[in-house]
C-alpha cells in the first residue's frame, strides 16, 4: 500500500509538472481536495473493511484506464492521475488503520504499531525504487501498471481482514453519517483537537510541499528525468523513514508518550520553515519538504494512529475517516488559497510569506499535541468505563466475583480454635471476670455491668440505648469481634465515631489485639472525617495485610465522601511501593519454587494457590491506594479488566494505566499487573523461601464475617 502511495506521488508530481506549469499547482492542490471531499461523503458511517476491500480493486482498475488516456491526453490523464492519488491514497491509509486500531486493544496496538509501521517505511523504499527504475529505462506512463498491480495485491492481501460489508451505502446513509460525525465531534473535544491537529498539520504541509515543487519545477528539466527525481527522492525519504521508525519509534512512544510522538512533525515543519527561510535553494528545500515526509510517516503515524485506540468503534467510525481525509483535504483546500493568494505578492514576497505562515501553523500544532496527552487519559477512563460495563453484563458471575475483591470483605487470620471454642472461652473470660451481685448505685454502673455479663440480650439493651455514654465506649469497641454483637456495637459507636477516633486508633494498632476486632474498626472508621482520616492513614503501615487492606478501602471511602485526608500524590504513591516491595519478595519465592519442568508436586500447588490468592488481594489494596491519588471508577474497572478474560477490555486497562501512572510507580508495579515473571532474581535457600511463603500464608483464611 505504501508502495503504491510513494510509487503514485512519485509519477504524479513528475507527470503534471510536466504538463502544467507550477503556478497551475495550488489550484490543483485545492480542485483535488474538493474532490476529495466528495468521494469521504460517500463512505462517511461506512465500516473501514467496506471501503478496503472495494477500493482497492477500484483504484486498480482507474490506474490501467488512466493508462489508456495518457496515450492520446496526457494532459488530461495528468489531472486525472493527480485526482486519482489525492482521493484514493488517503481514503485507502485511513481505512487501513482503522482496521489496525479495530484488531488490536490500545495496549497491543502500541506494541504492535512499530512493527506495522516498519513495514510502511520498507514499502516506500520499495516503491521509490521501481519508479525510479521505470524513469531510467522506459517513460512515465509506463509505471501506470506497476501502480495498478501494487493496489491489486492490496486488495487480495486485505481480504483475511475483511467483515460483512452489509448493504450498498446511499446518499442518505452519507448524509447520516456525516450528521453523526459532525455530533460526536461535538460530544468529544478529543476529536475535535484531533481533527485540528490534521487540519493545521495539512495547511502547513501544502505550503511547505508548494515551495520544495517551485524550487524543483525552477532547477530541473521535465520528464523521465524529473520522475527519476522524484523516485530517488521519495525512496531516500523511505530509508530516512525506515531507520527512525525502527530506531525511534518504539522508545519514542515509551519515552514521550503519544503526544510527544505526535509532536515531531510540527517541530519538524518550525525548523524546516525557519531553514529555508534564511537559507534559500534547492537543498534547504530538499531538507525541509524530507523532515516533513520523514517525520509524518514515520513517529506522527504510530502516534497519531493510537489516539484513535480508545474511542469506541462506532464513533471512530463515524468521524476517524472524515478527520483523515476531510480535514486534511480542507487543509490541502486552505493551503492552496493561501499560496495562490500569496503568489500575487511577488515570486519574492510570497516565498518568504509562505514559510513564514508554515512555521506560525506548526507552533500552533505543537500546542494542540500537548492538548491531546489529557484528552487521551479521559478518552480511556471513558472507553474503560463502556468495556467494564459491557463485560459486567456479559459476564456477571466473573463480574460479580472479581468485583467482591474490590467491594466486599473478606481476609482474616485463621486461629488454632474455632469460631464456637473461642466464643466459649470468651464467655467463661467473662463469666470468671465478672462481678459479683452488688446494688447497683446508678444507671451508668447497671450498663456497665450489663456490658460484662455474657447476656447478649443484656448487651444489646445497652447497645440500643441512645446515645452511648462515652464511659462505656472501652467496653463496648471489644464487641466489634462478637459476630452476632458486631452489627448493634457498630450502630452504637457511629454517631461519636469521629470523636471516639483516638480509642478506635489504639486498637487498630495494637498488634497484640484481636485481628477480628482490628480488621472490623476501618469500615467503622470510614463514616468519620478528618481524625478518622489520620487514624487509617497510621493503619497503612500495619504489617498485617488484613489490615492494611481494609484501612486502604476506608479510606477510598472517606476520598469519595471529598473528606480531607491530608495525603497528597507522592505521599500514595509512596504507599503503593512500600506495598509493592512487600510483596516482591514473597512473589520471588514463589518463582524460584517453580517446578522448571513443569510438575507440581502438592505442596508446590498449595503455595502457588495461597500466594495467587494472597497477590490478587494484595493488587486490590493497591488500587485501592492508587484510587487516593486517580480516578476512582476507571481504576475498578481496570482492576476487572487485568481479570477478566476479555482481551481487549485488559489491553485497555494496561494502557490507561501506562499512561496515568509516573515511570517510578509503574515500572516496579508492572510484573504484578501484567503477571510476568520478575527477571534477576536474588538467589535465596528453599529452606528460607518456604518459610516466607508459610510467614504469607497464614492470614489467607476467609472468616466468613459480612460487613455493612
Amino acid at each position: 500500500m505504501i508502495a503504491q502511495q510513494i510509487g503514485g506521488k512519485a509519477v504524479r508530481d513528475a507527470f503534471f509538472l510536466s504538463q502544467f506549469d507550477v503556478a497551475s499547482l495550488p489550484t490543483m492542490m485545492v480542485v483535488s481536495a474538493l474532490v476529495s471531499i466528495a468521494v469521504v461523503r460517500g463512505v462517511m458511517g461506512r465500516p473501514a473493511s467496506w471501503l478496503v476491500t472495494r477500493g482497492f480493486p477500484a483504484s486498480a482498475a482507474l490506474l490501467l484506464g488512466e493508462w489508456a488516456l495518457a496515450m492520446v491526453r496526457p494532459d488530461l490523464a495528468a489531472v486525472a492521475l493527480y485526482l486519482h492519488i489525492a482521493v484514493f491514497g488517503s481514503v485507502l491509509i485511513s481505512g487501513f488503520w482503522s482496521l489496525v486500531t479495530d484488531y488490536f486493544d490500545p495496549h497491543t496496538a502500541r506494541q504492535k504499531m512499530g512493527q506495522i509501521a516498519t513495514g510502511a517505511s520498507a514499502g516506500a523504499v520499495l516503491g521509490g525504487l521501481l519508479v525510479e527504475r521505470v524513469g531510467a529505462t522506459l517513460s512515465v506512463t509506463a509505471a501506470f501498471p506497476l501502480l495498478a498491480a501494487f493496489h491489486l495485491l492490496c486488495g487480495v492481501l486485505i481480504l483475511p481482514l475483511r467483515t460483512p460489508a452489509g448493504r450498498r451505502a446511499t446518499a442518505s446513509d452519507a448524509d447520516a453519517g456525516i450528521r453523526e460525525g459532525l455530533q460526536v465531534m461535538k460530544r468529544l473535544p478529543y476529536l475535535r483537537h484531533l481533527a485540528s491537529l490534521v487540519f493545521v498539520g495539512a495547511v502547513s504541509a501544502a505550503l511547505i510541499d508548494f515551495a520544495f515543487k517551485a524550487e524543483v519545477a525552477t532547477s530541473l528539466a521535465q520528464g523521465e528525468s524529473m520522475m527519476r527525481f522524484f523516485a530517488l527522492y521519495y525512496t531516500a525519504i523511505g530509508i530516512t523513514t525506515l531507520i527512525v521508525q525502527s530506531a525511534l519509534s518504539r522508545r519514542a512512544l515509551e519515552k514521550l508518550g503519544l503526544a510527544g510522538t505526535a509532536a515531531t512533525l510540527p517541530a519538524s515543519v518550525v525548523v524546516g520553515s525557519v531553514g529555508m527561510l534564511f537559507v534559500p535553494g534547492l537543498w534547504s528545500a530538499l531538507a525541509a519538504r524530507g523532515a516533513e515526509a520523514t517525520f509524518r510517516s514515520s513517529l506522527f503515524r504510530s502516534g497519531y494512529e493510537l489516539f484513535y485506540s480508545p474511542v469506541a468503534p462506532r464513533d471512530k467510525r463515524a468521524t476517524k475517516t472524515a478527520i483523515d481525509v476531510l480535514w486534511e483535504r480542507l487543509g490541502d483546500v486552505a493551503g492552496g488559497v493561501a499560496a495562490k493568494g500569496l503568489l500575487f505578492l511577488g515570486p519574492v514576497v510570497a516565498r518568504s510569506a509562505i514559510l513564514a505562515l508554515a512555521a506560525a501553523l506548526g507552533g500552533i500544532a505543537l500546542w494542540l499535541c500537548r492538548r491531546l496527552h489529557a484528552g487521551y487519559v479521559e478518552a480511556l477512563e471513558a472507553r474503560l468505563l463502556d468495556k467494564g460495563q459491557k463485560a459486567a453484563a456479559a459476564t456477571a458471575a466473573q463480574s460479580v466475583q472479581v468485583e467482591s475483591l474490590l467491594l466486599s470483605v473478606s481476609g482474616g487470620m485463621s486461629t488454632i480454635l474455632s469460631k464456637e471454642e473461642f466464643e466459649a472461652l470468651r464467655r467463661a473470660d467473662v463469666a470468671e471476670d465478672a462481678p459479683t451481685e452488688e446494688p447497683v448505685r446508678d444507671e451508668l454502673e447497671r450498663a456497665f455491668l450489663d456490658l460484662r455479663s455474657g447476656d447478649r440480650q443484656r448487651i444489646r439493651t445497652v447497645l440500643e440505648r441512645e446515645p452511648l455514654d462515652a464511659a462505656l465506649v472501652p467496653q463496648v469497641i471489644p464487641l466489634l469481634s462478637e459476630d452476632k454483637l458486631a452489627h448493634a456495637a457498630r450502630q452504637a459507636l457511629l454517631p461519636s465515631v469521629e470523636r471516639i477516633a483516638g480509642q478506635l486508633g489504639d486498637v487498630l494498632t495494637n498488634v497484640d489485639a484481636d485481628l477480628v476486632l482490628r480488621r472490623r474498626i476501618p469500615s467503622l472508621l470510614s463514616r468519620g472525617a478528618e481524625r478518622s482520616a489520620a487514624v487509617l492513614i497510621a493503619g497503612l503501615g500495619d504489617r498485617k495485610l488484613a489490615v492494611r487492606y481494609r484501612c486502604g478501602r476506608a479510606l477510598q471511602r472517606l476520598h469519595s465522601r471529598n473528606v480531607e485526608l491530608g495525603l497528597v500524590s507522592k505521599d500514595v504513591f509512596g504507599l503503593v511501593l512500600d506495598e509493592v516491595r512487600r510483596a516482591r519478595r514473597v512473589l520471588e519465592g514463589n518463582q524460584q519454587l517453580a517446578d522448571p519442568q513443569g510438575t507440581h508436586s502438592e505442596e508446590a500447588a498449595r503455595f502457588e494457590k495461597l500466594v495467587r490468592k494472597r497477590a490478587q488481594k494484595r493488587l486490590a489494596h493497591i488500587f485501592h491506594l492508587l484510587a487516593l491519588a486517580l480516578p476512582r471508577k476507571p481504576l475498578q474497572i481496570a482492576f476487572r479488566g487485568l481479570e477478566t478474560g476479555d482481551a481487549h477490555l485488559r489491553g485497555t486497562a494496561l494502557e490507561y494505566l501506562d499512561s496515568v501512572l509516573p515511570p517510578d510507580v509503574r515500572t516496579p508495579l508492572w510484573p504484578f499487573l501484567t503477571k510476568e515473571p520478575i527477571q534477576d532474581l536474588p538467589q535465596r535457600p528453599r529452606e528460607e523461601i518456604v518459610e516466607d511463603l508459610m510467614k504469607s500464608s497464614i492470614h489467607l483464611k476467609m472468616d466468613g464475617e459480612r460487613e455493612s
